[in-house]
């Protein structure tokens, strides 16, 4: 009796076919995940932003800072981008600034808030170049700044 088996050419080409598949899978993967992640930021941005401006609307002005009881839980939200965060929220008092000096975690808070205005921010990971580092930072926050250093 004959025993039939695939020849090592034929395995090989079975493992080139499901290579070239998974490359070309894969790709799309990460991208629904970059897309997920972009999306439950903005998300939580406007649920923050939403809140601040009831507390406004209740006391008159807008607070000076975020108060965990506002949100389910009694937690602060927290930012996708930036999962180990220590210091979630970074304050600060300007009227005239609409963005935070650094728009990348790190050092300053997974968020930025203004009181001056009213505004929230998330910040975002740093992408490969600035260009894709500003296209995630206004996806999240619905702005459209042009420049890292734009505050304005």
């Amino acid at each position: 009796m004959m025993r039939r088996a695939f020849t090592l050419v034929e395995v090989l080409i079975v493992v080139i076919v499901l290579s070239i598949l998974a490359a070309a899978i894969l790709p799309q993967f990460t991208e629904a995940a970059d897309e997920s992640r972009i999306g439950t930021t903005a998300i939580i941005v406007k649920s923050m932003q939403r809140q601040l401006t009831v507390e406004k609307a209740r006391d008159g002005t807008w607070p000076t800072a975020f108060d965990a009881t506002w949100f389910e839980g009694g937690v602060l939200p927290n930012n996708p981008y930036d999962p180990d965060q220590t210091d979630q929220i970074q304050v600060t008092n300007s009227a005239t600034m609409l963005h935070p000096t650094t728009k990348t975690v790190g050092d300053y808070g997974s968020f930025w808030y203004n009181y001056g205005n009213g505004i929230v921010r998330a910040r975002v990971l740093a992408g490969v170049d600035t260009a894709a580092t500003i296209k995630v930072y206004n996806s999240v926050n619905g702005t459209k700044i042009t420049t890292l250093s734009q505050t304005d």
